[in-house]
């Protein structure tokens, strides 16, 4: 009788947990069992390159955005100081510009005269803008002849005016028209008065300079229209209006003239 052989399995626990460097074995032979696996699969080497390069990809894209907008953020600041650079040299030119016209304008005053009257403008070197004697108003500048002899036909009372960088008084405006009625005096009798740069040219009305303006103001006395005389006279016993009179009619008169320098 053959005899039976039984087999018995026989199971060793170890409750003691690996040490150090049966772990470290245990790493290291799993990385061989990962480049194994990887060499002996191509496909997997594949995925995991273009992974790595689709990371590789990303993080570069994303450092260059940053530099690109870090450095539009600062061609932006650069833009905003030119604009600003601009500005300020703009508004230099443009005060630049003025003080030339200005400057311009005051040597064309200064050039009206045969003789430039220094005392009479820059008293004790300090230059106003009307020289003594005269009247400013509305940037210009007036002399109201108030003496009591010396008076000028129109023509005579122009050549006086011109002679001092002015010329008879071109009235612009109702305030201009009401500024000259107060400083307008009486004098002698209701026909005489103060000579205006207003003459005939024709048949029509004209001021020195060349405009034909004359009824807007609404001045003119009623029931003096005469077409025989041809130059003006404001009367200041009439509430200033206008009358014509006689070229030769002896009179006072106004000058009317550019200020030296402009008021603020």
């Amino acid at each position: 009788m053959e005899e039976e052989l039984h087999y018995a399995s026989v199971i060793f626990r170890n409750k003691n947990p690996p040490q150090k460097g049966e772990y470290l074995l245990n790493i290291k032979a799993k990385q061989r069992l990962f480049v194994f696996h990887i060499n002996r699969n191509p496909a997997v080497y594949f995925i995991l390159m273009k992974c790595f390069f689709y990371c590789f990809l990303f993080f570069t894209v994303i450092l260059r955005m940053n530099k690109s907008q870090a450095d539009l953020m600062d061609l932006s600041a650069l833009n905003d100081q030119l604009l600003l650079q601009i500005k300020l040299l703009r508004n230099q030119t443009e005060e630049l510009s003025s003080e030339r016209d200005e400057l311009n304008r005051t040597l064309g005053v200064i050039m009206r005269f045969e003789s430039f009257p220094v005392e009479g403008f820059c008293p004790e070197k300090k230059c106003q803008p009307c020289q003594r004697g005269w009247i400013h108003f509305q940037q210009k500048c007036y002399m109201f002849y108030q003496e009591d002899y010396g008076w000028k036909n129109w023509a005579d009372s122009r050549k006086f005016c011109q002679k001092v960088g002015s010329d008879l008084v071109v009235v612009d405006n109702l305030q201009e028209q009401e500024f000259i009625r107060k400083n307008c005096k009486f004098y002698f009798d209701e026909y005489h008065g103060y000579w205006l740069g207003l003459h005939k040219n024709g048949n029509s009305w004209q001021w020195i300079d060349g405009r034909n303006d004359t009824d807007t103001l609404g001045s003119w006395a009623p029931g003096f229209q005469d077409p025989s005389l041809r130059h003006a006279l404001m009367i200041p016993d009439d509430g200033g209006r206008w009358r014509p009179a006689r070229a030769q009619f002896l009179n006072r008169f106004i000058c009317e003239g550019e200020v030296l320098i402009k008021s603020s």
